[in-house]
């Protein structure tokens, strides 16, 4: 969480500094062509209202939908199936919804297509994170609840939970000595009048969580005069399920990120040789130009288009930064395969970009917009996550007691949501250079305004010499003719006019 806002923070700077010397204020100087479904005569009115509540309600219903639909089908099998399952639905469902989400957008009534993308990167990002966050949230905390095993004694719990039907006896437990390491999963009396279950009835006096262990480490037995016995340490049947699950979602959104990345460039450079082929003469040569608008006859970079789109591009690296953000606890080795995996991505990425997307239409943006605060979000709930999964499914916590557990994970979450905070508090929002260089524009051009040959600012900039470049183009300390040479004392204005900005 805390070195995620420090690459935003670096990031922003970045972004102030490439906005100063551009000169623009993140979009405001470009003016979107109004969209032809624009209806001006629905701003303002209920019906408008009512079918933007519509549109989210849409959203909120396909995510319970989905929710209660993989509970069912999870619930009946085992956890090789659900691996499969997982990675296979939520491919299925990504894919649906991508096709579902312009006609939602509709009921917006955008007059602009950036506030369409707007709206789209919102309804798609939320459902689709709920799609590929929810199967692993299922297994790490629900599951416990939701498929306890209820009996009159605790053997019968052990015979019905390992029973003929399982792969084997969890390694490392002695079958004998069930009561000793059964002890950490049993169903405390105060979780089962929470869930509704009768203490009092014989037939579900002893019941153990949904979490069961499935391999151990040995058990340690002592001899002698100091004989006791030492509960293992085990690794649960959810987070086996759960890492089986991160591996196969994770391998299939690379794969089919790199695939679709592969096929706008692969069809690009096909077509343009099928053309070159059946060329003769002077239509042998081949133009830039005409090599650009085959790419965007081909591979477009338009939404639901083989040449990407700015919310695709970007929706697809934020999904794969909060499945690693918020379950690498269960798999560390996953982090090296992501290095590489998001490595080629991103060359793929930029590839696609310079040598098929080439030109896309030039739409202003105020940085990244909306993806930012999705970043914030993955990082707040990864937060809670890893605290969850470390005191429901690492085998150093299973030993601890239920109110010890939730101290350590409301301690936790707090520490890092606060440092987290106190961070961004402490971090400049702004480089000091930019701030003045914005306070030398200001005034140098109130002065120009008011006809003024020479603007003095002593209280700018205290250096004795300074070299800003207020321009377009070049650097300071370059023989351009934007440059202008600041001193402590006064400010001379070169020979380019400044009134061409104004």
């Amino acid at each position: 969480s805390i070195w995620t806002r420090a690459v935003q923070v670096r990031f922003n700077k970045k972004l102030a500094r490439c906005r100063q010397r551009w000169n623009v204020d993140g979009g405001g100087a470009t003016v979107d062509p109004v969209l032809p479904s624009y209806r001006p005569e629905l701003d303002g009115t209920k019906r408008l209202a009512f079918q933007r509540a519509l549109g989210y309600g849409i959203v909120a219903s396909a995510c319970a939908l989905f929710g209660v639909t993989w509970g069912q089908i999870a619930m009946n099998c085992s956890k090789t199936q659900e691996a499969v399952l997982t990675s296979l639905l939520i491919r299925v469902c990504s894919l649906l919804w991508g096709y579902i989400v312009p006609y939602i957008s509709k009921l917006h009534n955008h007059r602009t297509q950036r506030r369409k993308t707007k709206t789209m990167t919102v309804q798609l990002a939320v459902f689709k994170l709920f799609l590929y966050l929810m199967p692993f949230i299922r297994t790490s905390f629900v599951v416990s609840w939701t498929q306890m095993t209820c009996h009159s004694t605790m053997g019968e719990v052990v015979k019905d939970i390992f029973n003929e039907t399982s792969p084997r006896f969890p390694q490392g437990l002695v079958p004998e000595m069930y009561e000793l390491w059964m002890r950490d999963y049993t169903v405390p009396d105060w979780a089962l009048n929470l869930k509704g279950i009768n203490t009092t009835d014989p037939e579900t006096a002893v019941c153990a969580w949904g979490c069961y262990p499935h391999k151990c480490r040995p058990q340690r037995l002592g001899d002698g005069s100091r004989r006791k016995h030492v509960a293992p340490q085990c690794e649960t049947n959810c987070a086996f399920g759960l890492r089986k699950s991160l591996d196969g979602l994770y391998f299939t959104h690379v794969l089919f990120t790199l695939l679709f990345l592969g096929i706008a460039i692969g069809l690009s450079y096909w077509k343009c040789r099928e053309e070159l082929k059946h060329a003769s003469g002077a239509d042998k040569k081949y133009s830039f130009l005409q090599f650009q608008a085959k790419c965007d006859e081909v591979a477009r970079y338009d939404y639901l288009s083989w040449g990407g789109s700015y919310v695709e591009d970007f929706l697809e690296v934020v999904l794969g930064f909060a499945l690693l953000s918020c379950f690498a606890m269960v798999r560390p080795l996953v982090c090296v395969w992501v290095l590489v995996a998001q490595a080629i991505e991103y060359r793929m990425l930029a590839y696609r970009m310079t040598h098929v997307t080439c030109r896309p239409y030039p739409t202003g943006a105020s940085g990244i917009e909306m993806w930012q605060r999705m970043m914030t979000i993955v990082c707040m709930l990864s937060v809670l996550i890893n605290a969850g999964l470390a005191i429901s499914l690492l085998p150093l916590f299973s030993a601890w007691n239920i109110r010890w557990k939730f101290l350590f994970f409301f301690v936790y979450s707090l520490t890092m949501l606060i440092s987290r905070m106190m961070f961004e508090i402490m971090s400049r929002g702004r480089p000091s250079d930019v701030s003045r260089i914005e306070d030398f524009n200001l005034v140098a051009m109130s002065q120009v305004a008011r006809g003024e040959g020479q603007a003095k600012m002593e209280h700018c900039l205290h250096a004795p010499e300074v070299h800003l470049d207020v321009g377009l183009e070049g650097h300071a300390n370059s023989q351009d003719h934007t440059a202008v040479s600041v001193t402590s004392t006064e400010w001379r204005i070169s020979s380019f006019s400044l009134l061409d900005r104004l």
